[in-house]
This record gives C-alpha cells, structure tokens and sequence, in this order.
C-alpha cells in the first residue's frame, strides 16, 4: 500500500474514531434504544400466552365473524370499549393479532418512558447542569424500558397495562405542571383502558384538599366524562347503554378471589371472598383516610418530590388491601418507584429492585407454568417482602413531608 494512501485511510480512521469519542453516550443511547425494541420485538412474536390464545385470540374472532359493528353491538371480552376497537381492527388486519396487540403495548412503554424522562426534568430542577440534567433523566426513561416485568408484560404476555400506565404517567406530568384539568383529563383516559388507573385518585383528592390552587371539583367530571364517550361507539353501533357502562362493574365481581396471585394481606390465607370483601373495600379506604390525617398538618411539605411519591404510595396502598387483585397490576408501581429512587436516591433501590423481583417471578409462575413453590419460594414469602416494602415506601412518604415542613 502506497504511504499517501495509507495516510488517507489512518486520517479517515481518526477521524471516525473522534466522532465517536466525541458522541459516545449518544451513540450508546441509540444503540440501547434499538435493543429495546430488538428483544420486545422477539418476545412480542411468541403467543406463549395463555391470555391471549384463549381470551383474546376468541375475541378478535369474534370480530372477524361478526365484522365490526355488530361485533361492538354483541359485545365480548372483559375490557372497555376503547380496548374493544383495537381487537376489532386487529380482526381486519392481513397479520396475526398479536401484532397490533403487541404494537400498542410496546409503542406506549416508550412513551411512558418519554415521559418519565419529562418528569426526571422537573424532579432535578436546579441541579447540576443542564446537559447533566438531560442526560441523567434520558438513562432514567430508558431504564424503565429495561425493567424485566416491562419487558414481558406488553411483548410476552400481550396485556394492556403499558397502555394505561402511559397514560398515568402523562396525568402525572401534567399534575407536576398544575395543569389539574389536562391532568385528570389523562387520567380519564387511562381509566377507560384499565379500571385500575382510579388508584392514583386519591392523590388527587389530596391536592384539593391540601393546595386547592388551580383544582376545581370540576375537573374530576372529566372522568366519568370519559367514560361516558368511551362507551359510545358500542352504543352507536347498538349495544344497550346499561350494558355498556355496567363493564367495569361486572369486572369487578367477575374474579370472587381476594387475591390473584398478587402478593398481599390476602395471600396470609385470608381467602374468603364472601366474609371479607366489603371488610377489605372499606379496610382500604380507612388507611387511606388515616394516614391522609397523618399529613394533613405537614400539608406544607406537598412539593414535586412528595406528588410523585404520594402517587406512588396510592397505587401501592390498593394493591396491598384491596380484594381481587392480579399480579400484573403494580406495573405503575414498579416503573415510577424505580425512576423515583435513581432520581434522588439510589441507596432506596433496593426497594424498586424487590418490587421488581417478585413481579419477575410471579409473571415466570404464570407464563411458563413454572409454579412458585418449584422454586422453594411460596406466595407467603413473596406476600412478607411486598408487605415489607410497601411498610417502607408508606414511612418514607410520611418522613418526606415531616421533613420538608421542618425545614
């Protein structure tokens, strides 16, 4: 090789070298973002589940007999409408179902990502600087695309719980902006994809009560709202009106089990549907009140940080008490207590990594048929350290506003 041209080649070669020495984390970021989609992308082509062979596979043919408007009139399935349309398109579709499924659950774990990085920016105001900021809160949302149970909720298992978390998750910046109406707004939309979305409520309820600024009872009509028009393509397409928006109702006596393989009070063999379901309904709303008055009088501790983690809490106290709950449901546990503690403190991790875990092996019990007592880990053990955890994150709220307001 002639010395001019090899000069060439070593010039070109520094030069490429410089700019990736130069772009190193942008290039890493791009990289990590397409092996997300890469694996969600292997998982999501798997119809290893049991949900979606039996339950929503039927439901889309369902669809596919009865075309889409009598299928909307006929009703099927144990989701609300908006959920319906997807299966119902789905049905027209030239691909297997689990396509658009998958699409939908996998477009919303970025977007919920999206936005836990708009919420890291907000949480970090004031440190550091900005391009510290931006780059912190960027490995933040691309974090929660990595977490295994987010992985294999949407791609794996093909459930929607990524769509109403994303959906939670923009209620949640909007509340950080105090754009209350937009805020309840979203969380009227993710309410009629997942019933479980009106946990978060009584954050909302405390802002009221607490700040007032901006809130008004009026905004919280924006969720029946909602509701309301979700329901109404099948009541145009000529579903009776009461059976329509007696969805969410039937879903709520469908399952007559305290617990759904969820690790709670209930998996301490308090099995009993009929003695303790109204006991456990009204159970949960006393330690919602109670420990409201417990930080009532450090109302003035209600900042940014203490929202998040209030929200956080909410979802977490009903699904520690309330009856009939699934593994699958603290998905907006998992995603914000893991972004909140790499936020402010990353020595709390521990306690997102064991929400983490007992998500990772109670989804691996369902969906490889894997029981948990085969792996010398029953649901009582799980149950103590969910428990545990939840006491935790429950005194480290209370201690958040017992702080702030001494200072």
């Amino acid at each position: 090789m002639k010395k001019p041209l090899r000069a060439k080649l070593i010039n070109i070669e520094g030069k490429f070298q410089g700019v990736i020495e130069r772009n190193f984390y942008g290039i890493a970021f791009c990289l990590l973002l397409f092996l997300s989609l890469f694996i969600r992308w292997q998982m999501a082509s798997l119809a290893i589940s049991r949900d979606y062979v039996y339950a929503l596979m039927s439901w889309v043919e369902h669809y596919k007999e009865w075309g889409f408007i009598d299928g909307l009139a006929q009703g099927v399935g144990a989701y609300y409408i908006p959920y319906n349309i997807i299966l119902a398109i789905a049905a027209y579709l030239p691909w297997e179902p689990w396509v658009l499924v998958s699409f939908c659950s996998i477009i919303c774990d970025y977007v919920a990502a999206y936005f836990i990085y708009r919420i890291a920016l907000i949480l970090l105001e004031g440190e550091g600087g900005d391009v510290w900021r931006r780059r912190k809160a960027a490995i933040i949302g691309l974090v929660t695309l990595f977490l295994p149970a987010v992985l294999m909720n949407g791609a794996l298992w093909k459930q929607a719980d990524s769509i109403y978390t994303c959906f939670l998750i923009i209620c949640l910046y909007h509340a950080l902006r105090e754009k209350y109406g937009t805020s309840l707004m979203w969380l009227g939309i993710a309410f009629i994809f997942k019933m479980q979305a009106i946990f978060i409520l009584p954050l909302f309820i405390a802002l009221y009560i607490f700040r007032k600024n901006g809130l008004s009872l009026l905004y919280f009509l924006y969720i029946p709202l909602c509701y309301i028009l979700g329901g109404l393509p099948a009541i145009l397409a000529g579903r009776p009106a009461g059976n329509v928006y007696r969805i969410y109702f039937e879903q709520s006596v469908t399952n007559p089990q305290m617990t759904m393989k969820m690790p709670n009070l209930y998996s301490f063999n308090l099995t009993h549907y009929e003695a303790l379901y109204y006991p456990a309904l009204l159970g949960t709303l006393v330690i919602f009140i109670l420990f409201m008055c417990a930080i009532f009088k450090y109302k003035d501790g209600l900042n940014n940080k203490s929202i998040v983690y209030l929200g956080i809490w909410c979802i977490f106290t009903a699904l520690m008490f309330l009856p009939a709950m699934h593994e699958r449901f603290n998905y907006p546990v998992l995603i914000l207590l893991t972004a909140f503690y790499l936020i402010y403190d990353i020595k709390k991790l521990w306690i997102a990594l064991i929400i983490n875990l007992i998500s990772v092996l109670t989804y691996g019990a369902y969906l490889f048929d894997a029981p948990l007592d085969a792996t010398s880990i029953s649901m009582t053990w799980l149950a103590i350290c969910h428990m545990a955890a939840y006491a935790y994150v429950t005194y480290d709220v209370y201690r958040g506003f017992r702080e702030v307001k001494a200072i």
